[in-house]
């Protein structure tokens, strides 16, 4: 039996009507950012509870930076480096790469992630580098988790350990249904323009909504 992926979204006749709701959720939040379904929308729309709540979450995660007693956009951006670079995958970074130096990642601390080369990162970055990782192994210590909460105070330590986690969760997710890995000669001459100003970085904020 052949199973495509990504797995295309259902048509909307298909959908229980129990479920419709939580599909249109999902096809208007699509269709008025980026003129329909995504892939990776597409894909978990299968399930219009499951997309639903996931985009809900993507939306909070992503607006976050927006308010006070949380954390930046900048500082979210980053997870998305280090987990891309950890996990050997660009599957987030068409979208993510230039958000992240729109928000204010240093591209020499993304090329530094991507080329191991840590020495270079400052010690700010080292810190989140180390916390994020930490997270992801289950390895977080009362001594890291406070210097989080001192940080961005314990509503935003709280919020970004979350953030990390959800972020685990989508890469994996875009993995398993097959999103597109762009190649690394790609990603690095996407870095190399954005570095250069050769590509000016994108208004992020046309996305987080």
């Amino acid at each position: 039996m052949s199973a495509p992926r990504p797995p295309a979204p259902p048509a909307r006749e298909d959908v229980p009507a129990a479920d419709r709701a939580d599909f249109d959720l999902v096809f208007e939040r699509c269709a008025e950012k980026f003129g329909g379904f995504t892939p990776y929308h597409g894909a978990i729309v299968n399930s219009p509870p499951f997309g639903a709540a996931l985009n809900a979450l993507g939306r909070l995660a992503r607006t976050a930076g927006e308010r006070e007693g949380t954390y930046t956009h900048a500082e979210r951006e980053f997870v998305d480096q280090v987990l891309s670079a950890d996990f050997g995958t660009n599957v987030l970074q068409r979208i993510h790469l230039p958000d992240a130096v729109a928000t204010g990642v240093r591209p020499e601390a993304i090329r530094a992630l991507r080329e191991g080369r840590e020495e270079e990162l400052d010690e700010d970055e080292r810190f989140l580098a180390t916390y994020i990782r930490a997270v992801v192994r289950g390895a977080v210590d009362d001594a890291g988790y406070a210097a989080l909460v001192e940080r961005m105070g314990p509503r935003g330590a709280v919020e970004y350990t979350i953030f990390i986690g959800f972020l685990l969760m989508t890469i994996r997710l875009w993995q398993a249904f097959g999103m597109e890995d762009p190649s690394q000669a790609e990603v690095g001459a996407m870095l190399d323009a954005l570095q250069s100003g050769a590509t000016a970085p994108p208004d992020f904020r046309a996305r987080i909504g």
